[in-house]
């Protein structure tokens, strides 16, 4: 996990803090949160002055030894969401935005959770992509629903069912 990320944990019906490398940091019974938070991906503001320490919600870039994270943090909660499709970007299981990497516009990617969509899909409503449909997906982490899409020089075609069984056709003309 990032710096400036934390997880927490339940346990007991206490709410527990873990850094980046898992370690136990806090708990939250000192009364600095006003309710209990959710299990889940935080994060909170490392910068410098009245923000220090703020909890950051929204679409945000987290920066860690010169790797780049994507997030969405509910503007409720401040918890990452996880296993959705937002905005058209996808998110996954950690809340980490999956998409293209090492300079692909488009990646083909295997949902290993099922995957909250709620959109139309052949006049029928998909409310969710099931575990294991492939997806295609593209640099700015957009969920490809239509059309034939270049993947590697290859051309493939994105198969959406209203079932949630989604699948990738590959070789298309």
């Amino acid at each position: 996990m990032q710096d400036g990320l934390v997880k927490l944990g339940t346990e007991k019906n206490n709410n527990y803090v873990y850094d980046s490398d898992h370690k136990l940091i806090g708990d939250t019974k000192g009364g600095a949160i006003s309710k209990p938070l959710a299990d889940g991906v935080y994060y909170f503001n490392e910068n410098s002055g009245s923000v220090n320490g703020q909890m950051v919600t929204g679409k945000t870039t987290v920066v860690d030894d010169g790797e780049t994270y994507y997030y969405y943090f509910d503007k409720t909660t401040g918890r990452a969401i996880t296993d959705i499709v937002k905005d058209g970007v996808v998110y996954g299981h950690d809340g980490e935005r999956i998409d293209a990497e090492d300079g692909n516009n488009n990646a083909i990617v295997t949902l290993d959770h099922d995957t909250y969509h709620n959109k139309k899909v052949n006049n029928a409503t998909c409310a969710y992509i099931k575990a294991g449909s492939e997806v295609i997906v593209s640099s700015t982490g957009k969920l490809r629903t239509s059309g034939t899409i270049k993947v590697d020089g290859v051309k493939c075609k994105v198969v959406p069912a209203a079932d949630g069984n989604w699948t990738v056709e590959r070789d298309v003309e």
